[in-house]
């Protein structure tokens, strides 16, 4: 999946070992310093080594969590830095349909969410599966589209208007204004503004 470094005064990176469903934090020499989930299939929330994802492909960590884009169980998960404990922010298992305005967490079914950028409460996520980027806004509890209309296709223009294809990578810019976008199947690096 994909490796992000881990904030702290040590260098580690942390890893969506999607093969072995579980996320993975490395030293800078590659060596595991912890594994969170059972390494089984499923959709479980619980601690470090109970909790079980399904093919996790991207992720973000701040001082305190890593966030998960927990890519076959549809959902967005969190793990604890300082318990280890997973639990589930947005998803249920189930694929979703195009994202629009904002909606509830708890009854917003997303579609596999590929990769995870964070600034400040807002957690973006590349929502592969209706080709889009989407917000999760964890102080409201809510989840959007950010960008796409939900066509498969390279299209630019406003946030309803434009059009993604499998985006499957973000960045965000060192200063939160733009956010990067590899859209694998229109093989394009995309900007949001």
């Amino acid at each position: 999946g994909k490796l992000k470094a881990l904030p702290g005064s040590k260098p580690q990176w942390v890893l969506a070992d999607s093969g072995h469903n579980q996320i993975v934090v490395l030293d800078d020499s590659g060596a595991d310093v912890k594994r969170f989930g059972s390494g089984a299939q499923g959709f479980k929330d619980g601690d470090a080594k109970d909790a079980t994802f399904d093919h996790p492909q991207g992720l973000i960590a701040s001082d305190d969590a890593i966030f998960v884009a927990d890519t076959g169980n549809h959902a967005i998960r969190r793990i604890d830095l300082a318990s280890g404990a997973v639990t589930t922010l947005a998803g249920n298992g189930k694929r979703g349909a195009i994202l629009a305005d904002a909606a509830p967490v708890k009854t917003t079914s997303l579609a596999s969410p590929w990769d995870l950028e964070k600034k400040g409460d807002k957690v973006y996520f590349a929502n592969a599966g209706t080709h889009q980027i989407g917000v999760l806004d964890l102080g409201k509890q809510t989840v959007a589209r950010l960008a796409g209309s939900g066509a498969e296709n390279l299209v630019a223009g406003s946030s309803s208007k434009a059009a993604f294809a499998q985006p499957s990578g973000l960045v965000l810019s060192k200063d939160g204004k733009t956010l990067y976008v590899a859209d694998a199947e229109s093989s394009a690096i995309r900007a949001i503004d």
